[in-house]
């Protein structure tokens, strides 16, 4: 009996150690210019949770995570996001792709700030976590002829030639 009462009390506490815990966003101001600096270890773990989470437009944690990515992306004065038609064909009017593509651009400048200016590299490093993340079928991501060509390019290792 005590060593099913130590296998529970073992099983709890790992469920415990991996649930993800999400910020409250509404807490993180994004005010001045100062706070979208102090706010990227926040949209860091918003862009985590969205790209280990299912895509599911009913879960309100990854609603409230694209929204306060995309609020922070429209403030920012340390990077500018180019939006040019490639994530808008792979989206195929899915606001949530859309959004995953645009984290996942947020993810790569905050972590790789000396290439942020570069256009391409941004949009190459975006396409590769997004193609990631689409192609992991835990995800459920229902994938739109532009992005199966873009998961076929990256397959094929023709992904920068993609990009352009």
């Amino acid at each position: 009996m005590k060593k099913l009462f130590l296998l529970l009390v073992l099983s709890v506490c790992t469920l415990t150690v991996f649930a993800q815990e999400v910020p409250n966003y509404s807490a993180v101001s994004l005010a001045a210019k100062e706070d979208y600096a102090k706010a990227e270890s926040t949209v860091l773990q918003a862009t985590d949770y969205l790209i280990s989470t299912p895509f599911d437009k009913n879960n309100p944690e990854r609603l409230r995570a694209m929204q306060f990515i995309l609020k922070w992306m429209e403030g920012t004065p340390d990077f500018t996001f180019q939006i040019d038609e490639t994530p808008v064909k792979i989206s195929s009017g899915n606001s949530d792709l859309l959004g995953l593509y645009l984290a996942c651009a947020s993810k790569f400048c905050i972590e790789n700030r000396s290439l942020a200016k570069d256009a391409k590299a941004v949009k190459l490093n975006a396409l590769k976590t997004l193609v990631t993340y689409s192609t992991n079928p835990t995800y459920k991501v229902k994938q739109t002829g532009e992005l199966k060509k873009v998961i076929k390019a990256s397959e094929k290792g023709e992904l920068e030639q993609y990009v352009g």
